[in-house]
């Protein structure tokens, strides 16, 4: 099994997510296939297909995280804060 843990660019990721995706790009830069990385990163192909067409379209920054679809929410925060309390 291959590790990519170790890269660069992957290392400097605030977020784990972002993380994983990259380590999924940079080793496709250096020619790899994708089937044989994607063991390595515990996803599936279909994820890494999509983050590599991302990448091709969009550039290295548009492996980074994306806003959730959807509308606001229309909870006040103090609604928001209540909803642990109210499940229990």
């Amino acid at each position: 099994m291959i590790d990519f843990v170790g890269s660069k660019l992957s290392n400097q990721a605030a977020d784990w997510r972002k993380g994983c995706r990259l380590r999924a790009w940079e080793p496709k830069q250096e020619g790899w296939k994708q089937c044989d990385h994607v063991k390595s990163l515990g996803v599936i192909a279909g994820a890494v297909s999509q983050w590599m067409k991302r990448a091709e379209y969009g550039g290295i920054e548009a492996l980074g995280h994306r806003k959730a679809p959807g509308g606001p929410s229309r909870l006040t925060a103090g609604q928001r804060a209540r909803i642990s309390e109210l499940l229990r």
